[in-house]
């Protein structure tokens, strides 16, 4: 790998990692909760929501509609 395929691969990676970023925080804030997944996906740079679904996976274990239930359930438990 040349050096500016490297910097283009570290670019390519830290943008992935802000719209994923980006998607998480939309996820949690429940005021939010009216965008679907799709939306989300789309709003935060993604071309479809499996490509988002498979990213947010690979990056936080869970797929986004999971991690929304989630945090759904501990932010009740915990109010």
């Amino acid at each position: 790998m040349s050096c500016a395929q490297g910097q283009w691969h570290l670019i390519s990676e830290l943008l992935w990692s802000k719209r994923l970023e980006k998607s998480r925080e939309w996820l949690l804030i429940l005021d939010k909760k009216h965008y679907g997944i799709s939306e989300i996906a789309l709003l935060t740079g993604f071309k479809s929501a499996a490509h988002f679904t498979r990213m947010f996976r690979e990056s936080y274990g869970l797929a986004p509609s999971e991690f929304r239930r989630k945090v759904g359930v501990e932010f009740s438990v915990n109010n």
